[in-house]
């Protein structure tokens, strides 16, 4: 692409986020095709809570859902082709699907779960996210063992490096993205952008439908909440092991 039709994008671009509605909405409808996810049937997008999924996602979602079910508001069905999970579970898991997963250091992934909402956590919330994560990664662990085929991304390698996350959603589907359609995206989900997007939700149960961006989505804390994140790392020692078998430690 040359320099010239790369200064009309980014002023295209410039005018879908100046202008009302959902700029994500816009890009969607104006994309071209989608890519081929071939030999997969189905791409499944599954992670803890905080792990840069939901930016994940977006990014699947305009690269390989097809155009006619590209602006559905159904996330978690069989209905789209690109779906998003939580949680794994065993009518889930299929040989013929592809699974993303997100991953961060659990500690700040809790953390940040716990920060979400406005009041203090209780200890019945901060014990439940602590357990939903564990959950999680023992049952990647387990279905890391079989026939199911994984992509596995770290939050701290690509949440503020797009040409990372670029190169390995090309290496495990054997694509080549465009470079138009890495210009979109780069603008289209930076922090800047999604900040503006959340910005008319109240609370974390506010959200977008098209791209499941939520009020509080993104967290801004300017001072680390030490007392809460001791309580979590005490809380995880039991489960040392299981992280450690991730790349991460306490």
């Amino acid at each position: 692409m040359n320099i010239f039709k790369s200064i009309l994008l980014l002023l295209t671009l410039s005018q879908i986020y100046s202008s009302e509605g959902n700029p994500v909405l816009s890009c969607l409808l104006e994309r071209q095709n989608s890519y081929s996810f071939s030999p997969y049937k189905k791409v499944v997008q599954i992670s803890p809570s905080r792990t840069g999924s939901t930016l994940v996602f977006n990014v699947l979602k305009y690269l390989f859902e097809p155009n006619d079910t590209v602006i559905s508001e159904s996330y978690n069905s069989y209905k789209t082709k690109v779906s998003k999970f939580h949680q794994f579970q065993n009518n889930l898991m299929d040989e013929s699907y592809i699974y993303v997963v997100t991953l961060r250091d659990p500690v700040d992934a809790i953390y940040s779960e716990c920060k979400i909402f406005k009041h203090k956590p209780s200890d019945e919330q901060i014990d439940q996210a602590i357990a939903n994560h564990v959950i999680f990664l023992r049952r990647l662990k387990k279905y890391q063992m079989g026939p199911y085929k994984f992509l596995v991304l770290k939050y701290e390698e690509f949440i503020d490096d797009f040409d990372f996350l670029f190169s390995q959603i090309e290496n495990a589907f054997n694509v080549s993205i465009l470079n138009d359609d890495k210009i979109v995206i780069k603008n289209l989900f930076s922090k800047e952008n999604m900040i503006k997007m959340i910005e008319q939700f109240n609370s974390f149960f506010d959200r977008d439908k098209i791209t499941q961006l939520h009020g509080n989505h993104i967290n801004n804390e300017q001072q680390r909440d030490t007392v809460l994140e001791k309580r979590i790392i005490r809380a995880l020692k039991p489960f040392k092991k299981v992280i450690e078998s991730i790349g991460y430690t306490l």
